[in-house]
């Protein structure tokens, strides 16, 4: 844990240093779309287009039926700004893991 922070401390101060943001949350769905794999997440004034696989699961035994839905993998994060898409930004590991935790929330709840 100790070494994460750090980590994430250096991270922090590269970026300050070259005025890249360090993308953190809190996060706000804009939208998600399902057919796509594809999800818009707000952080602050910077928004996130998060591309993703994901296994959608569906069963059915004629009283019950359920689905579920779990990210395997995020394969592009395209993060845009008032002036559009930029490339300048730091997204630390544990925020991805924030992100794919928060779309899986929001499909759960909407299904």
């Amino acid at each position: 844990m100790k070494n994460t922070l750090i980590l994430i401390g250096a991270l922090a101060m590269a970026a300050c240093a070259n005025h890249t943001p360090v993308i953190q949350g809190p996060y706000e769905i804009e939208s998600v779309d399902l057919q796509n794999d594809v999800a818009a997440i707000k952080s602050g004034d910077l928004v996130l287009e998060v591309e993703f696989d994901a296994r959608h699961f569906k069963n059915g035994n004629g009283f019950q039926s359920w689905n579920d839905f779990e990210i395997s993998q995020v394969k592009e994060v395209k993060v845009f700004n008032e002036d559009g898409e930029t490339d300048k930004y730091v997204l630390p590991s544990e925020e991805v893991s924030s992100i794919v935790d928060l779309i899986e929330k929001e499909v759960a709840e909407n299904m």
